[in-house]
């Protein structure tokens, strides 16, 4: 799992339209178990979203690997940990999947748990 270079375009352009859908949860997809994994935590996907925005603000790690779940071909997946939500550590995983033409964006959560 390799630190993202934030100078790299590729990088740049994705973390900023992480911080977008930070700012727009209702555009942010949840797999099942982001979904049963919140309500286990206790936390929303706004919670979580605003620590993330404030993770990637202040400059902090985010890393970056090859999604291959999910998807018909490799999308980077983009991580954050820890990511201290209410007094706890996660481990949060976003990826921005490609949409097709007249489809609206989104981000899609893949992780939100405790790390292992």
């Amino acid at each position: 799992m390799a630190v993202v270079d934030r100078s790299r375009p590729e990088h740049a352009t994705a973390i900023a339209g992480i911080r977008g859908f930070c700012h727009c949860p209702s555009s942010c997809r949840v797999i099942g178990r982001v979904k049963q994994d919140l309500i286990r935590l206790r936390l929303t996907k706004g919670q979580v979203l605003d620590r993330a925005l404030q993770h990637i603000d202040a400059g902090l790690p985010i890393h970056c690997v090859m999604q291959t779940m999910y998807f018909e071909t490799p999308q980077p997946g983009y991580i954050i940990n820890p990511l201290i939500v209410a007094g706890i550590a996660i481990y949060f995983k976003v990826s921005l999947p490609q949409t097709e033409a007249g489809e609206k964006p989104y981000m899609l959560l893949m992780s939100v748990h405790e790390p292992d």
